[in-house]
């Protein structure tokens, strides 16, 4: 009836146990809703949200008007009552819900969450906000919400929501559109090395802003108790609450569901990887065990074992398997590879056997300490990439990736990972947003800005076949000033 072409879903279908919305779309193929038809067409699944395409037909027009093509874009990363952990996969998924167009003369966008007024007020304001500041310039969130509410009450429920609006809209500010079309990243690499006015370049302003979260305390509970102390290499690299890793708890032993690992979002899922450290003597079972939970079928090792610098060999010889509680870890084979011109990858492969029933979890083990840094030129990363993606695509599971510390070696491998699906399924890449949520997720594990800036020349080296008549509209890159950021 009013010719909605996008709907906006910011609630999951069950909450913390509770149905908070009924699914109203067909889970495959088509389903009759009263006289309305409803096929769904495509579903497009991402880290932080769900891109569902449907066509509807409705039984009594006439067959020339009657279908018509409806985008679902579903965030799924939202809690009740609350807010996202991060603001900038928000601000993505706000850009590219509101940019879309559906044929001409499209009516309302429909916006809902559960109750129509926490959630969905949150996202009218930052998506109307966001137009204010591209066209006019400037904001006022509490006159719009003041506004909107005499529409409809209690939109942008909580304090905490409303303080959110303003913390995502200074990202956006600070930030702006930092996604980049494959075809204009040549040009956006010289953009990023120039200096502006103030001296400094985007490079620097990019790496101020991402360094500028600072965990707090409290959020390193767990790490930072008595006993967890001693399973911690470095006090630099912890991993916070909101995506540590937990062990299934042993009971009446405080600490034993702590490992130092964290989980780090893909392209594709919210916990598409695992980063921890090289186990200590102490937690080799640890991380066996964390393997077996999580259902992990691959691990990347980035380190070299060292009996004297306490990096043990943290895995079973042929002939004697490794028993732990309730599984068993035997290897199965062993053998070395060449990836590329300079690295050698040596391949494991394990078999964790449940001791009290059937069930196996076949693990592929691939170890290259020298990774990157042995790479002669820096496309050569990517062999190792496509390595461990040939064995990890079709499983479910995270990949659970080590080097030293739970750092920046790790963090390189899932985030050139995931920019590379980016790449592949988008024709784009967000550098920066990546590198900025890695940091918020493990904080510490980009502590340089070459580190950052190894992300940008590594993803350079796959769209090298672009030329410069290749380029479409030069992208924009924004070089506001500190005078800007004053404003702020």
């Amino acid at each position: 009836e009013q010719n909605t072409s996008v709907i906006i879903m910011l609630t999951n279908l069950v909450e913390r146990g509770r149905r908070k919305c009924d699914q109203y779309w067909p889970t495959d193929g088509t389903e009759q809703y009263g006289l309305i038809t409803v096929t769904l067409k495509h579903t497009k699944v991402l880290a932080n949200f769900t891109i569902r395409t449907f066509s509807l037909r409705h039984a009594k027009v006439k067959k020339g008007k009657a279908e018509r093509t409806v985008l679902q874009f579903h965030y799924t990363q939202w809690p009740d009552h609350g807010t996202p952990d991060y603001a900038l996969p928000v601000l993505t998924f706000i850009r590219k819900s509101a940019a879309v167009k559906v044929g001409e003369d499209v009516g309302p966008m429909v916006v809902h969450c559960s109750a129509g007024v926490g959630r969905t007020g949150t996202y009218i304001v930052l998506d109307t906000m966001m137009r204010q500041v591209e066209e006019k310039h400037s904001v006022n969130i509490k006159g719009f919400l003041k506004h909107i509410r005499t529409q409809r009450n209690y939109l942008v429920q909580t304090e905490e929501q409303y303080i959110f609006c303003h913390d995502a809209l200074l990202k956006f500010i600070q930030c702006r559109d930092t996604e980049i079309p494959q075809n204009q990243l040549h040009h956006y690499m010289d953009e990023l090395l120039k200096p502006g006015r103030s001296g400094r370049t985007l490079l620097d302003k990019h790496f101020k802003h991402m360094m500028a979260h600072q965990a707090e305390e409290f959020e390193y509970y767990c790490a930072q108790k008595p006993c967890n102390t001693k399973k911690n290499r470095t006090q630099k690299l912890l991993p916070v609450e909101c995506t540590r890793v937990c062990l299934t708890a042993k009971p009446g032993m405080e600490g034993s569901d702590y490992i130092n690992a964290s989980y780090l979002q893909g392209y594709n899922r919210s916990k598409e990887f695992i980063v921890t450290q090289h186990p200590l003597t102490d937690t080799v079972k640890d991380f066996w065990q964390m393997i077996w939970d999580q259902n992990s079928p691959a691990v990347v090792m980035l380190s070299k074992p060292d009996e004297n610098d306490n990096l043990p060999s943290y895995w079973p010889s042929k002939d004697k398997p490794m028993e732990c509680v309730t599984f068993k870890v035997s290897l199965q084979d062993e053998k070395e590879e060449k990836v590329g011109n300079d690295i050698s990858v040596t391949v494991r492969s394990f078999l964790l056997e449940a001791t009290q029933d059937d069930y196996v979890l076949e693990v592929r083990h691939f170890q290259s300490p020298d990774w990157p840094a042995a790479c002669t030129a820096i496309s050569d990363v990517f062999h190792l990439v496509d390595l461990v993606q040939e064995h990890a695509a079709t499983n479910e599971g995270p990949i659970t990736v080590h080097d030293v510390y739970g750092g920046v070696s790790a963090a390189t491998f899932c985030g050139l990972t995931a920019l590379k699906h980016q790449l592949e399924d988008d024709g784009s890449m967000d550098i920066f947003q990546l590198a900025k949520t890695y940091h918020m997720m493990r904080p510490g594990v980009f502590s340089e800005k070459d580190q950052y800036l190894f992300l940008y020349k590594a993803m350079q080296t796959q769209v090298a076949g672009v030329t410069e008549n290749g380029f479409g509209d030069i992208i924009t890159v924004d070089r506001t000033d500190e005078s800007t950021e004053s404003l702020v």
